[in-house]
């Protein structure tokens, strides 16, 4: 087990006490009042913020919410026309590249009757 996992695994069995300091990060997290926002919010850097408060949960977040962004359009990497999936855009396997597109045709089809 790396460290990654044991400081999980204490933090999920830290059951302690259900106030003050002996309650584990996400009572806390919880027993704290929400956020009144106004404006944008940006949420990865508040995370990033609350790392000494919360560092397992801050962790986390910032795996959960740090997803990556798509250069290609989704309609468009799926398209049989024009551009196409390739092994630069994608790391789906070819056979389900073109399951994919033919479940499209199907349902297309379907659709049309």
């Amino acid at each position: 087990m790396d460290n990654r996992d044991e400081e999980l695994e204490s933090f999920l069995n830290d059951n302690d006490g259900a106030n003050g300091d002996d309650m584990n990060e996400l009572d806390k997290y919880r027993a704290d009042p929400p956020l009144r926002l106004s404006g944008q919010f940006d949420i990865l850097a508040w995370w990033k913020n609350q790392t000494d408060e919360y560092p397992v949960l801050a962790k986390i977040a910032r795996d959960l919410l740090a997803v990556q962004v798509s250069t290609v359009a989704s309609a468009s990497a799926f398209s049989a026309g024009g551009r196409v999936v390739d092994p630069f855009r994608s790391r789906l396997e070819p056979e389900i590249v073109e399951a994919l597109i033919c479940f499209k045709y199907w349902i297309a089809a379907e659709r049309r009757g």
